[in-house]
C-alpha cells in the first residue's frame, strides 16, 4: 500500500505544476488586459484635457474683439489600440447631431477625435468618442485655414474641409471618413457639416487661434466673426 501511494503522488506532482502554471499565466493575462485598459483609459481621459482646454480658447475667443489671439499645445498620442489621427472642427447645422451639447436647437460646433484603421482604410472613432466635446460659440461663426494666407509665414500645417485629413490616399466619403452619408455627402451642395480637419503628421502642435472676421461661408451679413487656426507642428 506504501508503494501504491508513492506512486500516486509521483503522478499528481506533474498535474499539479501544469494547473498552476496555467492558472498563473491566466492571472498575469487578466492583470495585464486590466493594466491596458487603465493605461488607454488614463491616456484618452488626457487627450480630453486637452480638448476642453482648445474648447475653452474658442469660446473665449469668441468672446473677444479682434486682433486677439490664443495659443493651445495639442497632443495626439496612441491610447492602447487607437492612436489619434485627426482632430476635426466640425459645425452640424441639423441639431439631430448635437443631442451632447444642451441648448444648441439651431445646430452646434464640436471638436471631434478619430484614428485610421489601415486594414479596412477607414476613420474611426470607437473609444476616442469619449474625448469629443461640444463648443459653445454662434453656428455663423467661419473657421479659416491659415496656411492658405500668403506665404504661410508661421509654417501652418495645412487643414482640409472634410472629415478627412489633407493627403489621405483615398476619397474621402461616408464609407472611408466613417461619417454616415446623411452628415458628409461630398456630392450633396447643402451638407449639415463643415469642417476643418487636422491630420497627424506630428505627434505635438501649438495650436494657434486668432480673432477676425469673414464676409463668406454660412455668413448672413456683411460680416461675421471668424477664427484662423495655425496649427504648428512642433514634434515629429
Amino acid at each position: 500500500m506504501p508503494f501504491f501511494k508513492k506512486k500516486r503522488s509521483q503522478v499528481d506532482a506533474p498535474m499539479e505544476l501544469v494547473v498552476a502554471i496555467i492558472i498563473l499565466l491566466a492571472s498575469l493575462s487578466l492583470a495585464f488586459l486590466i493594466m491596458k485598459q487603465v493605461i488607454s483609459q488614463r491616456c484618452i481621459a488626457e487627450v480630453k484635457s486637452e480638448v476642453y482646454n482648445l474648447q475653452a480658447a474658442m469660446q473665449d475667443l469668441a468672446l473677444q474683439s479682434p486682433p486677439s489671439k490664443r495659443s493651445v499645445i495639442f497632443r495626439m498620442p496612441t491610447c492602447g489600440d487607437e492612436r489619434v489621427d485627426l482632430i476635426r472642427f466640425v459645425h452640424y447645422s441639423d441639431p439631430i447631431y448635437c443631442k451632447l451639447c444642451p441648448g444648441h436647437t439651431a445646430g452646434c460646433w464640436k471638436l471631434e477625435l478619430a484614428s485610421y484603421d489601415p486594414q479596412d482604410e477607414v476613420y474611426i472613432t470607437d473609444d476616442l468618442r469619449q474625448a469629443e466635446v461640444c463648443v459653445d460659440v454662434a453656428g455663423e461663426l467661419e473657421l479659416k485655414d491659415e496656411s492658405t494666407e500668403q506665404g504661410n509665414p508661421l509654417q501652418c500645417e495645412p487643414l482640409s474641409s472634410s472629415p478627412c485629413p489633407m493627403g489621405f490616399s483615398k476619397e474621402c466619403n461616408f464609407e472611408t471618413s466613417g461619417k454616415p452619408k446623411s452628415v458628409y455627402d461630398p456630392d450633396e451642395l447643402n451638407s449639415p457639416s463643415r469642417w476643418q480637419t487636422l491630420g497627424r503628421q506630428s505627434l505635438v502642435y501649438e495650436i494657434i487661434l486668432r480673432k477676425g472676421f469673414s464676409s463668406g461661408g454660412k455668413c448672413t451679413t456683411a460680416s461675421c466673426p471668424a477664427i484662423s487656426i495655425c496649427a504648428r507642428p512642433l514634434k515629429k
